[in-house]
């Protein structure tokens, strides 16, 4: 008796008959299992996207993105934008806890005129407004939640920091229109394509993502670079001498007992060769 192929999902929207939910059978045929109408009967979907732990699926319309529950289609949260907004890009946080969404817009739009490009974070929860941004379209969260990738289609690209909404990093020479975004798996490099017919892959930018105090330690956590980090110290953030804290490392973490105040930083270099 061969492995026993595990039921698994996939979805799809259409612009006026609301979102489909269809199965894998066992026969490897796929079979629709639900269908969720449009909750307004006005706000067209365009994207759709299931929570990391599969449990909901969300979808992107006109001003709108609906959430539901897959094991009961029950409507769960409505999040809204301005009606005229496309909900073209939607992506939840890796725990779950966040939906964020990056809407088009248009200028002089007939009987409506400039509807601005926005990018929205909710809490899913209780859908509160988190962050909004104007201008930003496509989107993804970092593999560890701590940052969200933003591209628009005036070419800029902004890594974003989740907590407070403070930008990272803006890039915006020579990338055209950016239609969508991506970080890699161990959050060491991020994709996007471009109106240029190309797919750019890049280094992101090396940070500091997380520093927190446990039993007189301080824990770093930072992303980007190269591979290969060397965690370094100082008593003085400027004019200071900075001493390395250990050897280099591959990781992206470290636990470190300062006798004092203390200034961290992270420098990158070429990782080894094999």
């Amino acid at each position: 008796m061969g492995p026993k192929i595990l039921p698994r999902w996939d979805a799809s929207c259409t612009v006026d008959q609301g979102v489909n939910l269809w199965r894998l059978t066992e026969q490897g045929d796929w079979v629709l299992d639900a269908s969720f109408p449009d909750a307004y009967s006005s706000f067209d979907y365009e994207s759709v996207v299931f929570s990391p732990d599969g449990s909901l699926l969300a979808a992107g319309g006109n001003g709108v993105v609906d959430v539901w529950s897959v094991s009961d289609g029950s409507l769960k949260r409505s999040f809204l934008g301005d009606r005229w907004q496309r909900m073209a890009s939607i992506a939840f946080s890796p725990d779950g806890e966040l939906i964020a969404a990056g809407s088009w817009g248009g200028r002089n739009l007939p009987e409506i005129g400039d509807v601005p490009i926005m990018l929205r974070i909710w809490r899913v929860s209780d859908a509160a407004l988190l962050h909004s941004f104007s201008a930003f379209s496509s989107i993804a969260f970092s593999p560890d939640g701590a940052t969200l990738l933003a591209g628009t289609s005036d070419g800029s690209i902004r890594f974003i920091r989740v907590d407070n909404g403070a930008t990272i990093f803006e890039e915006s020479d020579d990338i055209y229109s950016v239609a969508s975004v991506a970080f890699s798996p161990n959050n060491r490099t991020y994709a996007f394509n471009n109106d240029s017919d190309k797919i750019v892959v890049a280094r992101s930018p090396l940070l500091i993502t997380r520093i927190s105090q446990a039993a007189g330690n301080a824990i770093l956590s930072w992303q980007g670079g190269a591979g290969l980090y060397q965690l370094q110290r100082s008593s003085q953030a400027a004019g200071g001498t900075w001493e390395n804290l250990g050897p280099s490392t591959t990781s992206m973490s470290a636990t470190n007992a300062p006798d004092g105040p203390a200034f961290y930083r992270i420098q990158t270099m070429p990782p080894l060769p094999n």
